[in-house]
């Protein structure tokens, strides 16, 4: 069987995918085990490293998802096992994988929503904000993950399925009561981004007002890594911008085609973006790596040798 170029194209970009999602996904579980770890409590202590580490474990639950329903499913190498396979194809399996999908996608939109709020809270009104964030942060997180099921219910109740596109499948749902999530996913980035690009513009302008003042230099680092964040959200809210309105169809089966690579990148950059950021999460990555332990053993050893050294010569002359 003959393989069309666009195929042939699907199925690389799957491979490539693969290669570079492990040290992504290796990122984002180190990343996770940091901030989760006792030894390092004390250095991220801060109610916005926890944040952190909750939009990162969103980020593999929703890029594992991601990587089953869109990017296997659209690379046509199971076509035969989808399609044969009702379980697959019409049943619990297509409905259980949209709707984690959707789920984990609105609740990492969430996410970075109550990130911003955490940073402008905290550096326009440290004192009256801190001790809030850290009485009442259990609740907002019990609310973000229940906020999503409002805006997914429907395709549990309505059922998924998956449906040939572009000699491949793709998941789509049923309709009830003629909601689409298309529509749903436009509207909940288009608040959220706008929201948190409002929240942004409110620290650049106390930073700017304040320049003459002294602001943690921690502070601003973090700040600059909820920006990145931001950007990452951004691009995604463009892609289901085309994706619901269709302005330019052609336009849309390209960004199809390069929409698991725009989550990937969106995805596995946090924690490179924390790493470029938080000096004490290099500091933790160095001892966490056998590699830099070992450099580090040998530096304290050359220490106390040469100190040792050094005390004996004095005591011999």
């Amino acid at each position: 069987m003959t393989l069309s170029s666009g195929n042939v194209l699907k199925i690389v970009l799957f491979y490539v995918a693969i290669g570079y999602s492990i040290p992504g996904y290796a990122a984002l579980f180190i990343t996770i085990y940091i901030l989760s770890a006792k030894r390092f409590k004390n250095r991220f202590k801060y109610s916005f490293y926890t944040l952190f580490k909750v939009q990162c474990i969103l980020d593999v639950c929703f890029q594992f998802t991601n990587a089953v329903m869109f990017r296997a499913a659209y690379s046509t190498l199971f076509n035969k096992l989808i399609n044969e396979t009702d379980v697959i194809k019409t049943g619990v399996f297509a409905t259980a994988g949209y709707f984690i999908f959707y789920y984990f996608l609105f609740t990492s939109s969430f996410s970075v929503v109550l990130i911003a709020m955490n940073r402008v809270t905290i550096m326009v009104l440290p004192k009256s904000f801190r001790w809030y964030w850290k009485r009442h942060l259990s609740h907002l997180l019990i609310i973000l993950f229940l906020l999503p099921i409002v805006f997914t219910w429907h395709i549990i109740a309505g059922g998924s399925f998956f449906v040939e596109y572009e000699d491949a499948y793709v998941p789509d749902h049923h309709k009830i009561f003629g909601i689409k999530n298309s529509g749903y996913t436009f509207v909940v980035h288009f608040v959220n981004d706008t929201f948190v690009l409002l929240v942004n513009l409110v620290i650049i302008a106390f930073v700017v007002i304040n320049r003459r003042k002294q602001v943690e230099w921690l502070e601003l680092k973090l700040f600059f890594l909820t920006m990145a964040n931001f950007t990452f959200q951004l691009i995604r809210g463009m892609y289901q911008f085309n994706a619901y309105f269709r302005f330019c169809e052609p336009c849309y089966v390209s960004t199809f085609l390069v929409h698991p690579l725009i989550v990937d990148i969106t995805t596995f950059l946090n924690p490179w973006c924390l790493l470029a950021t938080s000096s004490a999460f290099r500091r933790s990555v160095k001892e966490l790596l056998p590699c830099m332990k070992a450099v580090s053993e040998d530096r304290r050893i050359h220490i106390v040798t040469t100190t040792d050294t050094s005390h004996r010569s004095i005591a011999m002359k």
